[in-house]
C-alpha cells in the first residue's frame, strides 16, 4: 500500500529548505511525490509540494494551524491523484491544485 513516510529518514528536519525557511516536515509519497513544511523563510510558512516529473507546486500561510491544515489537505490531494490518476484529467486536476492551494 502507498503512504507518506519521511523523506531522506528524517534527515532534512531542522535544515534550511528551498523557501530558505526551516523544515518542519518533510515526507515523500511512494518514491513518486514529496511535500515540505517550512517555517519563517520567504513567508511565515510555506508548503513546497511536487509530483515527480509532473507538477511542482509552493503554498503559503500565515500561521502555523493554517500551515497544517493546508500540508495535510494538500498530502490528500497528492496521494488520491497518485492513486486514481488513471480515471483523472492531469491538466484539469493540476490547474484545479494549483487554484486550490
Amino acid at each position: 500500500m502507498k503512504d507518506w513516510n519521511p523523506y531522506a529518514n528524517s534527515g532534512t528536519l531542522g535544515t534550511t529548505g528551498v523557501e530558505n525557511g526551516v523544515i518542519l516536515n518533510d515526507e515523500e509519497f511512494s518514491n513518486e511525490a514529496r511535500i515540505t513544511l517550512e517555517r519563517k523563510g520567504s513567508a511565515p510558512y510555506s508548503i513546497t509540494c511536487g509530483i515527480y516529473g509532473l507538477m511542482f507546486h509552493t503554498a503559503f500561510a500565515k500561521n502555523r494551524k493554517e500551515a497544517v491544515n493546508k500540508y495535510e489537505e494538500m498530502k490528500a490531494a497528492i496521494a488520491d491523484f497518485i492513486n486514481n490518476h488513471e480515471a483523472t484529467d492531469v491538466s484539469d486536476w493540476c490547474g484545479w491544485f494549483s487554484d486550490r492551494f
